[in-house]
C-alpha cells in the first residue's frame, strides 16, 4: 500500500511504514525492523560479525528465491544487537524509520 504524503499526516500524527525495496531486478517487502535493518546495512563489511550471521546475510543478498526462509532462520535480535554494537558509528537506519525521524525533526523546527 502506497499513500501520498498528504494522506500520511493528520495534525500531529504521521504514519510511516515499510514499503517494497528493490534488490537488483527484484522487489522485496520486509516484514520486521530487523529485516529492514539487514537490507539498509547490506554494504557493511561484516568481517567482525559472527560467522553464522555473516553467512546468512550473504545468502539473503545473493539468493532471491529463498529470502523469506533465510530471514526466518536468522536470529534477528542477535543480528540487530551485533550490528548495533559492532557498527555503532557506521550503521544505517531503515528508510521508513528515517522518514519518520525526518518528519518529526521538521515538526520540531
Amino acid at each position: 500500500m502506497q499513500l501520498d504524503e498528504i494522506y500520511k499526516t493528520k495534525d500531529n500524527i504521521h504514519i510511516v511504514y515499510q514499503t517494497p525495496e528493490s534488490i537488483g531486478a527484484d522487489s522485496f517487502l520486509f516484514y520486521t525492523f530487523e529485516d529492514a535493518l539487514v537490507y539498509a546495512n547490506k554494504d557493511l563489511k561484516l568481517d567482525r560479525c559472527k560467522a553464522i550471521i555473516k553467512n546468512t546475510f550473504e545468502k539473503f543478498i545473493t539468493t532471491p528465491d529463498d529470502r523469506k526462509e533465510i530471514l526466518s532462520k536468522l536470529n534477528k535480535a542477535e543480528f540487530a544487537i551485533e550490528l548495533l554494537f559492532e557498527f555503532d558509528k557506521e550503521i544505517k537506519t531503515p528508510k521508513y524509520i528515517l522518514d519518520g525521524l525526518n518528519w518529526l525533526n521538521n515538526q520540531l523546527k
